[in-house]
This record gives C-alpha cells, structure tokens and sequence, in this order.
C-alpha cells in the first residue's frame, strides 16, 4: 500500500461508525503479520479467514498476503461439515478469526497482533520475498458436479491484470469510494477491496444494512457518497426501483458494475440510468476459475440497450477463445464453447490434480509451450463486431441468484438421505426468480419425505443450494436415447405443485387473524410464487427468497397501506405472521 506510507493520514475504511487511516491500517497488517509469522505461516500456507467486520477482515487478508500465504474465506453460517472438508481440502491449519473448524487453530486478530515475548517463535519474522506472478492469493470454493465443491486456487499474476485493468475502466483514484458488498467468499469482493486500496480510494462497508434490504442499501450508498457500486445481476432491478420508489439520484455515484448471470435489462432498468446519466453501467463476465475477463459498458447515452446484454469484449492480456463442436475456432455467429487463456486462469483446483487437468487444458494460441486455457462449459458466439454474447451452457451448471450450483451436487446430497432411490435436481423459471427443484423416487420400504428432504439438505449444503420444492415422483422420465428428460419432469410441474400443496395443506387455523387480511396476503405471495401457499409454513419453504421478498412487501405496502421492515419479515416469514405486523401497524396509525 503506497498510500500508507505517502498519505498515511487518508481514510482507508468507514466501517461501524469509525474510520480506519491507511497509516492505521498498515500498522495493524504488519502486527498481525508478525503473529503469523510467529506461527510459522509462509510462503504458500493457505489460511482461513473468519472476522467480523470490514477493518478486521481487511487487515487479515492483507497480513496473511505479507507472508506470501494464501487466504480462505470461511463463512460460518454454512453447514459445518462442509467448512470442514473445505479447510481439510486446502490444507488450512490456521483461520483466523472466531468459530471452529475441524482440525484447524483458531485465533483472533487481536490474538495474533499481541506482543509476543522477546524470541518466542520470533524467528519467523524475516520479510519473505517479493510476491511472484504464479504465488497464490487466494482459495475459493465452488460448487462441484462429484457431490464434492471444488476449491479454486488464484495466483497473482491474474489478479495483479485484472487490478489494473480496473483501475483504468472504471477511473479509479483517491476519491473512489467503493462499498464492500460482496460476502468475502465470492472473488466480487477482490475488485471491491484490492483496486481500491491500491488507488488510494476508501472502502465503505454495506454494514450495518442487510444485503437483501434494498431500500436501505440505496439509503446507505447515498449517505456514505459511494461512487462504485458491485451487485449480483439479479439485485440490479430490485435496487434499481427502490432507488426511484425513493425518488433518490444517487449523485455521487459514477459506475455500477454487475456479474453473476445473464443481465437483461428491462425498460424500468433504462429509465434508472436515464434519470441519472452520471452512472455507468458495466457487465463483467468471469467464472470463478479465471475471475473477470470481460466487460460491457453501458451509458445513458447509448440507449436502447439489447435486452440480452452481451458479455462484451476481452480484457488486455485475456485470450478469449470460441471453439466449435469441431474443436476449431468458430467464426462471428457460429456458437461455440469459451476457452480463456493469456492473463487469466488460475493455478487450478487446490489440491484436486485430477479435476484440474481436466478443465485446465494446454493453449496452442497461447505465449510459450506451458500456456494454458480454461474451459468455462458457457457456450457463447461473436457477433459482427467480435463481441461475445452468452448463449447458455453445454452441462448442468445453473445459476441461482448469482451462486454457481452444479446440479449433480444437489443430486448426490439428496441421495445421500436415507429413502432416496433417485433424485433429479432442475431449475425453472428465470433471472431473479430461477428456483431450484427436486424431483424424487422414494424407496418403497422407507421413503424420505420432501420436507424431511429439504430439512436434511439444509444441514449439508449452503442455503442458495436448498431446493424450493422438492417433489416426489413414481419414475425418472427418459428421453427415447435413454438419457434422463430433465425437460419431461419441468413440464410436469404444473401438476405435481399443486399435489404437494395440497399434501402439506396447512393444518393450523387462523384464529385471531383478519381473513381478508390473511387472504389478500396469501394471493399476493401465491401470485409471486406461482403456488399456493400456507399460513403458518416458513414462505422460504415455499419458494421466497431475498429478492422476491422486495416486491411482497412493495405489493403489501401498495395494496394495506402499512410498511414491513424486511428485517422484521425474516425474523417471521410466515403469512400468519405478516397478518399480526400488518393488523399491529395499522393500529398504530
């Protein structure tokens, strides 16, 4: 950080009410790295990390990066036994932060920047040396098609292109302030922080708003002057009509930048931008394995926009190659699966040479006989002008809210149940509203129920991967090759959603609440969900997640005159209990 040492007096971090300078903050890195060190944390150690807060979080990154070590980021709110055969996976024997993690040591920050006594493992202490281009940052995991995730390992030398890249495009200095709103387990939070610490600029933390509160988080953006702004594709939209529902332009901002999943940007979506031509809209492609490698830049004066945006052209120093079922370079309009070489891929899969070798293949258009390319399984096509436009995938790999979810994963988790004799995983609908569905063939002696099902799965796998429904069937359909028909099972969902419905029909009476109440609430979430839906039944059970909630409660508002703080619904995300906050707050009118 040159800035700590020209301008140590600037602000680093806004995060809990105070500021962090960057002269503090390069003191705390170097404590910190020195607790490491005294661990024997070095080059190529990979520790976790498990803070809380924005400056904490921060300062681990950077001190585990000064011994030329590797962070993993570790989520305590996923299930415990896959925090475990992450840390296992990656060889990590040191997190640092709070919680437990199998065989792993666990320190505090505040731990590891105590002042040790004199000699005691102080020998470590010696500055490794200068970071190379093959070192790696960090170790992220993905989900897997084996039932197993796959840890991505970056090295430096991509990261080190796309920081400078970014620095460029999107005219980072020291007046940027970029709000750190992506968990630090998704490689969005890379650009957030690393770019902007290297230009000077000044990190503002979403917290203490809650990522799925969209109101507030345009409140937050406009109160702390944030100029760049990353979100998931699917939280575009909904942050977008807040932002006009509050009549709030968002002066300071300059760029919004996406990723995720296939943008499309609908009329409500252009006249945002219309209003406020200051901001630029950029759409950044990258899968985890090579981080981003291509962008498209929208301005208010370039509209209309396509509806399907492409991913637009290749970074410098990325090789962007579309290669045909015949395993030559397809030419403009021919679709084609993506390799990506040059300045991009990473080490490969952290310890998993297996998996590695197999996506991470030798590049004959790259610079040098070890030049490889990986292959992203996104098939896309160049259009007339050499721009790449994305055109699905050649697996099943979907996208759900802008997590990667293998569906095989999904399937062998739920086979792993007792009472499972086949399970089938698909998604449906699209954009903010894809879902991820289960299709079952229970075991004739002990069948698993599907709410059972889901209550099991939620034990071993993250929450994005949990199925909105998960449905019980007599045969797995097969097309007339043989091979399953997943389309088969989707088409039969009309019929099989109202079966469950009515299998799991809610039992609990609604005493004590408003029936006109309770009906309308249950037709707008209906509606919503495309079910119906319980009174007393978790709505998350039923298909609600963070984005929809958003336009309940907009629809609850417009139609009962009474706002939900979206905090108090997932505290009780239940119609019955809308129905008691909706009566309670009229009341209070």
């Amino acid at each position: 950080m040159a800035t700590a040492a020209e301008h140590p007096e600037l602000t680093a971090i806004v995060a809990d009410g105070a500021s962090t300078s960057y002269g503090e903050l390069a003191r705390t890195v170097r404590a910190i790295a020195d607790g490491l060190a005294d661990r024997g944390v070095g080059h190529e150690s990979v520790v976790g990390v498990a803070t809380r807060g924005l400056a904490a979080t921060v300062a681990s990154v950077l001190a585990i990066l000064e011994r030329r070590a590797a962070y993993l980021p570790l989520d305590p709110q996923l299930p415990a036994e896959r925090l475990d055969m992450m840390t296992a996976q990656a060889d990590c024997r040191l997190v640092v932060g709070e919680g437990g993690f199998g065989a792993a040591t666990v320190l505090t920050p505040e731990l590891l920047a105590a002042p040790r006594p004199e000699g005691d493992g102080q020998a470590h202490r010696v500055p490794p040396a200068e970071r190379g281009p093959g070192d790696p940052v960090y170790a992220m995991f993905t989900s897997g098609s084996t039932g197993r995730p796959k840890g991505v390992l970056m090295g430096n030398g991509a990261l080190v292109n796309l920081t400078r890249w970014q620095l460029d495009v999107l005219a980072m200095d020291a007046t940027t302030r970029f709000m750190q709103y992506a968990p630090i387990g998704f490689d969005v939070s890379f650009q957030e922080i690393f770019p902007t610490l290297a230009a000077g600029g000044t990190l503002i933390s979403r917290e203490p708003v809650d990522r799925r509160d969209l109101p507030s988080l345009v409140r937050r953006v406009a109160e702390t002057g944030v100029t760049h702004l990353y979100l998931p594709v699917a939280a575009l939209r909904p942050f977008a009509l807040a932002a006009d529902e509050l009549a709030e332009g968002l002066v300071t901002l300059r760029h919004i930048c996406v990723a995720g999943e296939q943008l499309q940007v609908d009329r409500a979506v252009q006249e945002f931008f219309a209003r406020r031509p200051g901001i630029g809209l950029f759409n950044m492609y990258g899968p985890t394995e090579t981080h981003v490698v291509t962008a498209q830049e929208l301005s208010a004066d370039t509209q209309p926009w396509p509806s399907h945006v492409p991913i637009g052209l290749p970074i410098p120093g990325v090789g962007a190659q579309v290669v045909d079922v015949t395993g030559h370079l397809a030419p403009a309009g021919v679709p084609g699966e993506l390799l990506l070489g040059g300045d991009c891929p990473a080490q490969g899969y952290v310890n998993d040479p297996e998996r590695t070798a197999e996506r991470f293949v030798p590049d004959p258009y790259g610079a040098g006989p070890d030049a490889r390319r990986y292959r992203t399984g996104d098939v896309v096509f160049r259009d007339e002008r050499g721009v790449l436009v994305y055109a699905g995938r050649d697996d099943h790999q979907v996208k759900i809210r802008g997590h990667r979810v293998e569906l095989g994963e999904l399937e062998n988790a739920a086979l792993a149940v007792p009472g499972v004799r086949a399970a089938v995983a698909a998604a449906h609908k699209e954009g903010a509203q894809r879902e991820l569905v289960l299709f079952l063939v229970p075991d004739e002696g002990h069948p698993a129920r599907p709410a059972d099902m889901r209550a099991a799965l939620a034990a071993t796998l993250p929450s994005y991967m949990v199925p909105a429904h998960a449905l019980t069937v007599a045969a797995i359909p097969t097309s007339h090759n043989g091979k399953l028909d997943r389309a088969a099972l989707l088409r039969a969902l009309p019929e099989l959603l109202p079966a469950t419905a009515s299998a799991d029909a809610d039992p609990e009476s609604t005493e004590g609440l408003d029936p006109w109440l309770v009906e309308g609430l249950r037709e707008i979430w209906s509606t919503l969900l495309d079910r119906p839906v319980t009174v007393h039944g978790s709505l998350f059970d039923q298909g609600a997640h963070s984005l929809n909630v958003l336009t309940a409660l907009t629809r609850i508002e417009n139609r009962f005159g009474v706002r939900i703080p979206v905090l108090d619904f997932f505290k009780a995300p239940t119609v019955g209990a809308l129905a008691e906050a909706v009566t309670a707050r009229r009341n209070k009118a």
